[in-house]
Formats: structure tokens, sequence, C-alpha cells
């Protein structure tokens, strides 16, 4: 069995992986981003990766279950108004953008990818009383107008005018 100081160790390891396999990931998409680049930014061996992910596909999906943690912070004191801003402020960044949007669907598989957006996005909303069909209609046009906001000069208006729209939905 394994000391408290070595799983430490462990987790320390394994966290350090996960961050800066996001940053490179984020910076330079799944496809241009080497195990090599992330073992010698996160300063540990190919073999910790392999043992802690059992490869770079592997230690992607920590990745995008990491960055969707940053949409789970919900306040059940926030109006949908609030929560729909928060959602596209970390949605449009970039690197968020890149992982989730560019990325996730074709490096982990519809499958997954679709069981981690139920997960993180439909079933919460569902938790709130949104029905579950909504709460699908709900996701897809917010995942639909982040696409079209970061492809679009004038964001922000693109993004009003979907809170304005999602407000009424739920």
């Amino acid at each position: 069995m394994a000391s408290k100081a070595q799983r430490t160790k462990s987790e320390v390891m394994r966290a350090r992986l996960i961050k800066e396999a996001r940053r490179l990931f984020g910076e330079q998409g799944y496809a241009s981003t080497s195990q090599t680049q992330i073992c010698e930014h996160a300063g540990v061996s190919r073999g910790a990766l392999n043992y802690h992910f059992g490869g770079k596909s592997e230690l992607f999906e920590a990745v995008v279950s990491d960055v969707l943690t940053d949409f789970d912070m919900v306040d059940a004191a926030e109006d949908m108004d609030g929560a729909l801003r928060r959602y596209f402020k970390i949605a449009l960044d970039e690197r968020v953008f890149r992982i989730t949007v560019q990325d996730a669907p074709a490096v982990l598989g519809v499958t997954t990818w679709r069981e981690m957006e139920s997960a993180h996005f439909i079933t919460p909303l569902a938790h709130q009383g949104v029905d579950p069909l909504t709460a699908r209609m709900v996701y897809g046009a917010l995942l639909e107008a982040t696409i079209a906001a970061k492809s679009d000069l004038e964001p922000d208006r693109i993004v009003d005018r979907a809170i304005a729209v999602l407000s009424k939905w739920v």
C-alpha cells in the first residue's frame, strides 16, 4: 500500500500533467501537442504520463473533464442571464474553445463527448427543473451560439442575442 507521502507526490504529478497538457492543448491543439512536450513542461517522465493516464488520448480526456468543471460553478443565487454570460465568457476563451469545440468531439469520439456534455450541461439543467428535451435544446443552442460568436466580428452582439432568446426557454 502506498504511503500518504507517495500518494501526495503521485497526485501532484498527475495534477501537473493535467495543468501543462491543458495549457499546451489549448494553445496548440491536440494534434500539434506531443507527449514529449507535455512531459518536458510538467517535469515528468513519459513513463509517469503513461502510468497516470495510459497515453495522450486518456490525458486529453482528463483535460477535457478538468475544463468542463470550469462550467460547473453554479451559484444558486445567480439569475439565468448571469449564468449564460458566465457560460459564454468561459466558452469563448480561445483555449477552452479549442479543447472543447474543436478537438474534443474528434479526439474523444462522439459517444464519449456527448456523455461528457450531458453530464456537465444537460443534466444540471434537468436538475434545475428544465425538462430533458428542453435542456438538450438549450445546450444545442448554446453550442451553436458559441460557434457563431467565435467566428463573428462582433461576438458580444451574438452573445446578447443568444441570451435574450435562451432566457425565454428556461
